[in-house]
């Protein structure tokens, strides 16, 4: 089995919810949102400039808060940066976990990764509970064979500094614009949940064979936790199997992970 942290979330989260995306590969289709669309050019603007390479002038809808934000908090320089928005793979047990990490860099004995959020209304920062940070944290261990690995949430709002927002012509700061938040866990946190993973995805794998995917919802809502997939799942309840129409009303097709040539 080859599974992305983000399939693993999903079936952590909601087993109907991972059949419909990672069994049937189901990508529910949705309206393009400005703050997707701008979190996606801010993200393609920072990989290039940490790649040296030119950007594509279609994700330039963030260029000034980009250059801004690199401005105020350059990038490590390129001999200590070791990956940029690419796909990792390690093996667990007798699968493959895919991780892709926005930036792993090496600061002195540290290994650090940063994962890029854009925002308009300042987060929560409610981090402690971050799934895909700890993961992550724990998949470079493994990768780099440390122990000493941190994460960074990096916000950056959608707007630069000395922009004013309100009446009185106030602006906002680079205190206001950039928020970083550190993560750290010990060894043994990182080998318990690596464990409690290789648990998930022998779960997975007899609920696959078993073709039992149950709905689990944790709202009031009933659909409230399904999130993108809300629709598909609502149709499928309501007529009790999702017919072609359907489906190609509400989604398209996803292309199924594969290991690259190399690690087959």
């Amino acid at each position: 089995m080859v599974i992305s942290t983000t399939g693993l979330a999903a079936f952590k989260r909601c087993r109907k919810m991972y059949e419909l995306g990672y069994v049937r590969l189901l990508a529910p289709r949705r309206p393009e949102r400005d703050a997707a669309a701008l979190g996606t050019s801010f993200h393609a603007l920072v990989a290039a400039a940490a790649k040296q390479a030119s950007y594509d002038p279609v994700h330039n809808q963030q260029l000034e808060v980009a250059l801004a934000y690199l401005k105020h908090n350059p990038l490590p320089s390129s001999a200590n940066i070791l990956v940029v928005d690419s796909p990792q793979y390690i093996p667990i047990g007798d699968d493959w976990l895919r991780w892709t990490p926005d930036l792993v860099y090496q600061d002195g004995q540290t290994i650090k990764i940063r994962d890029y959020k854009t925002f308009d209304k300042k987060p929560s920062l409610d981090t402690e509970m971050d799934f895909q940070a700890r993961i992550y944290i724990a998949c470079a261990m493994r990768k780099y064979k440390t122990d000493n690995v941190w994460f960074e949430h990096e916000y950056v709002r959608r707007t630069p500094p000395g922009v004013p927002h309100n009446k009185a012509g106030d602006t906002w700061t680079p205190g206001d614009c950039y928020i970083r938040i550190p993560l750290v866990i010990s060894r043994a946190e990182a080998d318990r949940l690596w464990e409690e993973t290789r648990w998930v995805l022998e779960d997975i794998k007899a609920t696959t064979a078993n073709n039992r995917w149950y709905r689990q919802c944790t709202r009031d809502s009933f659909y409230g936790c399904c999130g993108e997939y809300r629709d598909l799942c609502k149709a499928e309840m309501q007529q009790g199997a999702l017919d072609q129409g359907t489906i190609d009303a509400l989604s398209t097709p996803r292309e199924p992970l594969k290991l690259p040539e190399g690690l087959k």
